[in-house]
């Protein structure tokens, strides 16, 4: 019979971990996909029972992501996504603009054609479904960080990437908000247009400016609509 290294057996420590781990990522596409909401209270017993696993991997990972201002402990130990006030919303708008407007100048000029080809993809089906009578909120949730990503991911810089997917935790939810309340509008989608036409050309100027618009149209609405605190 064969025998397994040490690094193929999996322990119960190892199991417990790799659960544990599961269960954050899953949390986090919770976070930045529309999934939950600024102010939604969580419960570890029913995130539990939604993802068919124990208390103890979910309170690791709900621990992780209030370490990382993701979710918040309230005074009376109660766990729920955090609601920005206008101040902190601000401020992680402009630092959006910095980082993101980095990636994006980056991207244009380095992009393969295979890169901007999904790019492409994923503009034009967040436009398909956002053309569409009644569009699906989920979706386009879905679609608009795939395609935001998807133009990131295209400036090879691993370390600003990590940096703006922590931003997107503490983002992300009041940005599907916006998306909630603007699914008539196609604002959003003049932007991205923008940016494919960007990548396109390879115009990084223009890639920064038109992802500045896309955020600080975004930020304009949520801001407007006064569900930050003061």
């Amino acid at each position: 019979m064969k025998t397994l290294s040490p690094e193929f057996i999996i322990t119960p420590e190892t199991e417990r971990v790799t659960m544990g781990q599961d269960v954050y990522l899953q949390l986090k596409t919770w976070l930045t996909m529309g999934h939950l909401m600024p102010g939604e209270a969580l419960s570890l017993r029913n995130i539990s029972h939604a993802l068919g696993v124990s208390v103890m991997p979910v309170r690791g990972a709900v621990h992780r992501l209030v370490a990382e201002h993701a979710l918040e402990m309230t005074p009376q130990k109660a766990i729920r996504v955090p609601i920005l006030t206008i101040a902190e919303f601000q401020e992680l708008t402009n630092i959006r603009i910095a980082l993101e407007g980095m990636a994006v100048s980056i991207a244009a000029k380095s992009r393969t054609e295979a890169e901007l080809k999904i790019v492409q993809k994923n503009q034009k089906l967040f436009s398909l479904e956002m053309d569409k009578k009644n569009p699906k909120t989920r979706i386009l949730i879905e679609q608009n960080r795939h395609f935001h990503f998807s133009a990131y991911r295209a400036a090879h810089k691993e370390l600003l990437m990590q940096m703006i997917e922590t931003l997107w935790l503490r983002i992300g939810p009041i940005l599907n908000y916006d998306l909630h309340k603007r699914t008539p509008q196609t604002v959003a989608g003049l932007h991205h247009d923008g940016l494919v036409e960007a990548f396109e050309t390879k115009d990084s100027r223009l890639a920064k400016k038109n992802l500045e618009n896309d955020i600080l149209s975004a930020a304009e609405f949520i801001i407007s609509e006064k569900i930050l605190v003061s």
